[in-house]
């Protein structure tokens, strides 16, 4: 990190085009910060302020389409900020690609728990969020046919089977999601105790 000593002989201590062009030319640094940023903001939002308003708010099954529609996005977000995380992890600590899978090690463990957010979040967006959109849409299918909603009393087998297995799959994926929000706020309280490995910082000048 810049020492004060340093700040002020440096021309971006003070406000002018120094400054603007330091804040205008991205680095690494740049690039890791606005990628965990963004998938910390919109897991925060997607998870506990969005989604829940929505459910207090929409009918059952606008409720549910809208999920349909809006998560293969946050998703696809998720995994790509993830792969940006990764990829700056490995270039500040290049020996993890030669010592192995050493999971004691501190920055091979975070190297491992940034592949498994991504991986959790490819797994939802490609296998799991679509089995569970299926299933939404089967059984809004078949309480149209029925007339009936599904924790109707009086629903058939059927029904009641498809709610039974779109809630385990709902939970799921739920569940993917919370775990892969998890490996976020470890990188970022990785990012805010250590930062950047010595020698990337001596890369970046």
């Amino acid at each position: 990190m810049v020492s004060a000593a340093e700040l002020k002989t440096d021309n971006t201590s003070r406000v002018g085009l120094g400054l603007a062009r330091s804040l205008i030319t991205p680095d690494a640094r740049t690039f890791t910060l606005l990628a965990w940023g963004a998938a910390f903001g919109t897991a925060v939002w997607q998870n506990f302020i969005s989604a829940p308003i929505a459910y207090s708010t929409l009918p059952r099954k606008s409720f549910g389409e809208l999920q349909a529609a809006s998560l293969p996005a946050f998703f696809t977000l998720q995994a790509g900020a993830g792969g940006v995380l990764l990829y700056s992890h490995l270039r500040d600590y290049p020996f993890i690609k030669h010592t192995g899978f050493d999971i004691l090690d501190r920055a091979t463990y975070v190297a491992l728990t940034l592949g498994t957010t991504i991986g959790l979040n490819l797994a939802n967006l490609f296998i799991v969020y679509p089995a569970t959109t299926k299933l939404m849409r089967d059984r809004h299918r078949q309480e149209r046919a029925e007339g009936k909603e599904a924790d109707d009393p009086t629903a058939s087998d059927k029904l009641k089977t498809l709610s039974k297995e779109f809630i385990a799959s709902h939970s799921l994926s739920a569940g993917l999601s919370l775990a892969a929000f998890g490996g976020l706020v470890f990188h970022g309280l990785w990012l805010a105790r250590y930062g950047f490995s010595e020698a990337a910082l001596k890369r970046l000048g």
